[in-house]
């Protein structure tokens, strides 16, 4: 998966991440660009960025209140949420889309940030 940033429509990103997305800094841009890659490692985060694992979390600490992989899960989480509104397929298709590589793992982390099932959304059911 290498579609870049420029590729994506933004639609989606909640206004919590809104700002990281319009003006992000190096690690961000690199999360933005790649978050819907399943196989995205810190490993490869922190070579991409010419840096150590320890020093990429180390300098994303010092930037940031939410951990780096609690971020790249709400983009992942926004986007399949937002594929999910746009009816843009199923539950698992939206979570495959969205750099999860499993719907059962994908579920779990979407009931944690929304609150209810991603099924609730394709039906309808969303506590208003």
């Amino acid at each position: 998966m290498t579609e870049s940033s420029s590729e994506v429509s933004w639609a989606f990103v909640p206004a919590d991440l809104m700002a990281s997305v319009l003006r992000p800094d190096p690690m961000e841009a690199y999360l933005i660009a790649h978050f819907r890659n399943p196989d995205l490692s810190m490993t490869e985060v922190a070579a991409a960025l010419s840096m150590s694992r320890s020093t990429l979390y180390r300098r994303w600490n010092e930037r940031h209140t939410r951990s780096i992989h609690a971020y790249l899960m709400r983009l992942r989480v926004a986007h399949a949420n937002w594929l999910l509104q746009e009816r843009a397929g199923t539950v698992t298709q939206a979570a495959l889309e969205s750099g999860f590589s499993s719907q059962s793992y994908f579920t779990k982390v979407y009931r944690k940030q929304m609150g209810w099932p991603p099924s609730a959304v394709l039906g309808g059911r969303i506590p208003g």
